[in-house]
Order: C-alpha cells, then structure tokens, then sequence
C-alpha cells in the first residue's frame, strides 16, 4: 500500500498520471553472446538448412564461400514460396544465408493474410558494420534484408517512406489505431512478424531516422540456440521502457506452425471485422 501510495505521490511531482506509470514497464534485456555478432565458426555450414530449402523445392544454388555467411545460398527467380522479391536497384541480388529463405518461405502465410504479393527490397547479403558500434551487420553475416515497400493483391504499392505511420506501437496493442488503409496494413505485418518467433529483430522507422525508409529484418544466427528476444519482441521500437502488449511476448522465441497458425487465424478474424465496420460506415 505504501508502494502504491509512493508512486502516486510521485506521478502528482513530475506532472505524470499513474495510468502513465502503470503501463509503461522497465526491462533488462538478457545477456547476448558476443559470438552471435560475429560469423559462425570456422567450417560451419547448415546442411540440415539446405535439405529443408530444397524439400520447400525454393529455387537456388548453394555457394561455395561468402564472407561471412555460414550456408550460403542463391535465389533464382526473385521468388520465395508465393511472395515475389522486387529489387530497388538492379545491382541487388538475392544473396544470403539458408537460414533468412527458409524464415521467409514460413512467413509466407503472414504476408498473404495482409494480403502482401510483393516486397521491394534493397539489401540481403552486404559485408559491413551497424554504424558506430564497431559490430558486424547482420547483413554482413547473410541474415538479414532491407524492405523498402510491398506489393499487395490488387497491385497497389506501399511505401515505407510514405504510408508507414509513426508511433502506433505507444498504445495497448501492437497494432495501435491506424489511420489509413495502408498503414493498417504495414502496421500489421509488423506486429505479425513479431509474434511468429521467426525473426530476430525488426527495425522500422519508429527505431531511428536511419530506419526513415525501410524494413529492416533480420533472422538468428546460425549457432543460436536460445533465441532470446533483445526486448521481449523483435520490433526494436521501444528501448527499455515496455508498453503493455509487449509483456504478452515470451522472452524466448521458438518457431512452431501451430504458432504461426494462430496468428494467421486471428488476422483474417481482426481484418473481417475492420472491412465489416468500413462498410457500416458509408451506408447512409
């Protein structure tokens, strides 16, 4: 009682309502090995990976040596599973570790129910460091892309740039109260691809302004078993303060189809509802 009573008192000094208090959290993110920003160890390579790529019959061919990427792959054909890749620069080439195609054939079902065609993309494979920290980029290890924008059923484009909206995670959902079509819709992508224990880490530009224009999103190292999550989700938004839905996330992050399934189900059910409500609202 007199916790409670000390932190109201204390929301009354600094202009803060206690509501404020009570739904932002703290959190220390868990410890990650330093090896896991750095390339896998020497003679590693994933053949479990390859077996399951070629079973999923994705067409590529597996590279021999790539700097910094353990099983390294191509992708022929700008096509994983349904989703077609789009390069933004003709010199962009789909390049990457085994373990990025396999994630992103299994989201494949995440982009179809927000009714995602296509992702124009920038960079998969590229050898280079996340500026300022002196830290291999996951792309540097083959485990990550850049997404620009996305194709949807209807052919209709959405750009990063233009139609993400800004600050929508702040609320008691992931999802938040978007006010456009279009923003809806990468807004729920996001908070799919978060809940699916796919990825790693996903920046958007709620992260910084390096982020302004794109997706950043990456898978887990090779050698990672534990799969810990930096703040209980992937969408690094949020730097040690939690909103509410983040709590709802595991601190470890293990894929399985019955999860992926769930998360498909409760989309279709969620955007029945939002196209029911719109058209509520231009009848007369």
């Amino acid at each position: 009682m007199r916790i409670a009573l000390a932190a109201m008192a204390a929301c009354l000094v600094m202009g803060a309502s206690p509501a404020t208090v009570t739904a932002q959290k703290t959190w220390k993110p868990p410890p990650v090995d330093p090896r896991f920003h750095l390339p896998a160890s020497k003679g590693f390579r994933d053949r479990q990976c390859l077996r399951l790529l070629r079973a999923l019959k994705i067409s590529h061919s597996p590279l021999k040596a790539v700097k910094g990427v353990a099983t390294p792959v191509r992708i022929h054909g700008n096509r994983i599973g349904r989703t077609r890749y789009i390069p933004r620069y003709s010199a962009n080439e789909m390049v990457m570790d085994c373990r990025l195609a396999v994630a992103l054939f299994r989201a494949n079902e995440l982009f179809k129910v927000n009714h995602i065609e296509g992702l124009v993309f920038s960079n998969f494979y590229s050898y280079r460091q996340v500026e300022g920290s002196g830290r291999l980029s996951r792309h540097a290890l083959g485990l990550a892309v850049d997404i620009h924008g996305f194709v949807d059923d209807k052919g209709a484009r959405l750009d990063v740039t233009t139609d993400y909206e800004l600050g929508l995670g702040r609320g008691k959902t992931c999802e938040g109260r978007a006010k456009t079509y279009k923003g809806r819709v990468m807004r729920d992508l996001a908070c799919d691809l978060d809940a699916s224990s796919l990825f790693e880490s996903l920046l958007t530009p709620d992260y910084d302004q390096g982020h302004r224009n794109h997706y950043h999103l990456a898978t887990f190292h090779p050698e990672d078993r534990r799969r810990y999550r930096m703040f209980r989700t992937i969408l690094m938004e949020v730097r040690g303060v939690m909103y509410p839905w983040t709590w709802t996330r595991p601190e470890r992050a293990f894929y399985s189809d019955a999860r992926l399934q769930g998360i498909v189900k409760r989309r279709w059910r969620e955007r029945r509802k939002w196209h029911e409500m719109q058209r509520r609202r231009k009848k007369p």
